[in-house]
């Protein structure tokens, strides 16, 4: 799940229609990462597993932009890589080169749709600024969730937070479509 949001997070705009998506005839994993691992490997490249690249750095000269040194985190112990002019790097993750402020819209776009159909359904009688107050309430609480997630690495199960998420909201959203109109 980490690994796929941050490999795809730039491509959020199309989720809705899955005009972002690509399909391989057969599986990806098998059809193109195991094929490229295997020509890389035996082409002298070295693979290493559980290495968290923090940052790469880039100097621009020139009208050119030319990755200098790669600084990762292994084993807990952070360490970098120095680039000379003849290394390739290829960077596929692009979480870290868009702002928070364009990964909170794009959540936010995705998720206020389907919090608002839920709330219509169970309050049909709200008129439309209370529905519009209480689902921008819960995507707010909803995107914060996710952002904090992101924020820390992603390391918590993302099952565990919608099974807490779930037991937070469960009745919630009624009492709340019930109490606006009140003084509860």
């Amino acid at each position: 799940m980490k690994r796929y949001l941050c490999r795809y997070v730039h491509h959020i705009d199309g989720l809705p229609d899955f005009s972002a998506l690509r399909f391989t005839k057969y599986n990806q994993y098998e059809s193109i990462i195991l094929l490229l691992q295997k020509y890389l490997e035996n082409h002298g490249v070295k693979i290493e597993y559980g290495i968290n690249v923090k940052n790469v750095i880039i100097e621009n000269q020139n009208d050119r932009k030319s990755a200098k040194q790669i600084i990762f985190e292994k084993d807990g112990e952070e360490n970098t890589i120095d680039l000379i002019e003849d290394d390739l790097v290829f960077i596929t993750n692009i979480y870290h080169s868009v702002s928070i402020e364009v990964i909170r819209k794009n959540i936010s776009r995705l998720v206020y749709p389907i919090i608002y159909e839920e709330i219509s359904n169970m309050a049909k009688n709200l008129n439309e600024d209370d529905k519009v107050f209480i689902t921008n309430f819960y995507k707010y609480a909803f995107v914060s969730i996710v952002l904090n997630w992101i924020e820390n690495n992603m390391n918590e199960n993302p099952k565990d937070i919608v099974n807490k998420v779930s037991n937070l909201v469960t009745g919630s959203i009624k009492h709340a479509c019930l109490a606006i109109n009140s003084n509860i």
